[in-house]
């Protein structure tokens, strides 16, 4: 074999061998990126699909009586809000009304002088503890405060 053709059997080996280690570095790019595609997709999916915590399990932030509550926000809402919205909220009444709205019970508590109580939105989880309530009857409910409509809103009500 003449000396040229040996360089350039070599060169066409060299050129093989650099397109070899290119292509192994694309495979290894592209597995990295579909590893973290598939890391970012299966996180998001998992914070999408996640239920909040039971307030059952969660500490009270605040504790009040349903009337000196519903007189905070009636009085002064833009500080009520700062204080109880997003807010675990232990709260002590009279049960005026229950009303029941498929799976969810809404238990008000108040009086009968005022036109303004709370809501107590039990879900199902729930719905055992709330079938027991009955009108008149004093409880102490603890539920996520989502600020005053017509009357102050708790979500995610449990009995204590």
């Amino acid at each position: 074999m003449h000396k040229s053709s040996r360089s350039v059997a070599g060169s066409t080996m060299v050129l093989l061998i650099i397109k070899t280690i290119e292509m192994k570095k694309w495979e290894i790019i592209v597995a990295l990126i579909t590893i973290l595609l598939g890391t970012v997709l299966g996180y998001a999916w998992e914070e999408y699909h996640r239920k909040p915590a039971d307030t059952k399990y969660l500490p009270e932030q605040e504790k009040i009586e349903a009337m000196t509550l519903v007189k905070e926000f009636t009085t002064d809402e833009t500080t009520a809000n700062r204080l109880y919205n997003d807010k675990v909220v232990s709260v002590k009444g009279t049960v005026l009304k229950i009303e029941n709205n498929g799976d969810v019970r809404d238990i008000v508590l108040g009086n009968e002088t005022s036109p303004e109580g709370v809501i107590c939105e039990f879900q199902a989880k729930h719905k055992k503890e709330a079938d027991k309530i009955r009108p008149g009857q004093q409880i102490t409910v603890k539920g996520v405060c989502t600020g005053m409509l017509l009357d102050v809103v708790l979500v995610r009500c449990v009995l204590e």
